[in-house]
């Protein structure tokens, strides 16, 4: 089964996915053009799949994460980690960000106390 958490936390582990995105998008060289912009479109996706198929947004988080890891190590050797950390962080933020007006909607439907 699963639990949401409040939309505080929802807020916090976003604000942490952006600030890790940031990190790596800035520190790595050359800039990982392809796994930002993988990573950010199977998150979008998983974001707004999440509240209805959770199953299929932890199978997403596997297949970006394991797909841009050997991407990355193919095609990007002399960077790979930032690379991948980058692709994997842009997934995150982007799936949080996506699943947040579900997350708040859901926690307007429980009421004062819940979900706050």
């Amino acid at each position: 089964m699963h639990v949401t958490p409040s939309r505080w936390i929802n807020v916090a582990v976003t604000t942490l996915w952006a600030l890790l995105l940031g990190f790596f998008l800035q520190t790595t060289r050359p800039f990982p053009t392809i796994e930002f912009v993988v990573g950010l479109l199977l998150g979008l996706i998983a974001g707004r799949l999440r509240h209805r198929a959770i199953r299929v947004s932890i199978v997403l988080a596997w297949v970006n994460g394991l797909g841009l890891l050997i991407w990355a190590m193919a095609f990007a050797p002399d960077m790979f980690v930032g690379a991948w950390l980058a692709g994997v962080a842009a997934f995150g933020f982007s799936r949080e960000l996506a699943a947040l007006p579900s997350i708040l909607r859901l926690a307007n439907l429980r009421g004062p106390g819940h979900g706050s």
